[in-house]
């Protein structure tokens, strides 16, 4: 069963994977047909949209659509903040 406030992010990433499909990708987000009958279907709905764009921004400005890459550079520089 999902647990939704997730506090480790590789394994809210999991979870995302396991619903959308892996890799996350823009065509696997926008294909998944969710019913919003089952509440616990909302918060995955508007986690992949924050995840299209994401992928869409850094597929505009830094011409990288693979959302691992993404992901690493990201906790990667918040890391050494």
């Amino acid at each position: 069963m999902p647990t939704y406030n997730q506090e480790i992010i590789s394994e809210f990433i999991t979870e995302l994977k396991d619903f959308f499909g892996s890799p996350l990708t823009l065509i696997k987000i926008d294909a998944k047909i969710i019913d919003f009958n089952i509440d616990e279907n909302v918060w995955r709905k508007e986690s992949g949209s924050s995840i299209a764009e994401m992928i869409e921004f850094s597929k505009l400005y830094h011409n990288e659509n693979d959302f691992d890459k993404i992901v690493f550079k990201i906790l990667n520089y918040y890391s050494n903040i």
